[in-house]
């Protein structure tokens, strides 16, 4: 494989993502920031990933490296799903929330960037540490945002990144082993998911 066919688009690569949320206590919250780098700046961001090292590294140890690098890496972190795998067709969406509380994710337009991913996506919870306010060259100012804002604001979303969102929000709302934790399950009532 050579960069050219990457370049071309003649290469899938392998990533991973993850959404950070925590239960505070005004209910669930995902953390946020702004694109800063190509491809798609300025798009919203929730999905912190990359590139799966070659060294030895499983993708979920991969995708706690990259969350961390792309927030704070003094945020404690625990991967508690698998959310599904994502691609190769990259594409931006907007969300948006159903009159029976579902989030959808909405395709905005055709294929939007040359290079071809399928990406491992998880859900991370935020257990401590403390989160760097300033903008990182990555993601720009980070804040935690509940679920149903993000659907609000009309902004696209990088990547499959609202697509994630959506199946992720929507999984902890239907499905009984995504939220099996009875902390979880109150925390969900308490924010009317």
């Amino acid at each position: 494989m050579s960069g050219d066919e990457i370049r071309r688009g003649e290469v899938v690569i392998a990533s991973v993502g993850t959404i950070l949320y925590c239960f505070m206590p005004d209910g669930l919250k995902i953390l946020a920031g702004e694109r800063q780098n190509e491809p798609w700046v300025g798009t919203n961001l929730f999905i912190f990933g990359g590139l799966v090292s070659a060294q030895d590294e499983t993708v979920e140890q991969a995708a706690l490296r990259e969350a961390k690098e792309e927030t704070s890496p003094s945020l404690e972190i625990q991967i508690r799903h698998f959310i599904g795998c994502y691609g190769p067709k990259s594409v931006h969406y907007r969300l948006t929330l159903t009159d029976l509380g579902e989030l959808v994710a909405i395709p905005t337009k055709e294929e939007m960037s040359r290079y071809k991913f399928v990406m491992l996506a998880f859900a991370g919870e935020v257990t401590g540490g403390y989160l760097i306010t300033r903008p990182n060259q990555e993601s720009g100012r980070l804040s935690w945002i509940a679920p149903k804002e993000l659907a609000a604001n009309g902004k696209p979303y990088a990547f499959d990144s609202a697509l994630i969102l959506a199946d992720f929000y929507n999984k902890l709302r239907h499905e009984s082993n995504f939220a099996a934790s009875p902390v979880i399950k109150k925390a969900l009532w308490d924010s009317g998911i």
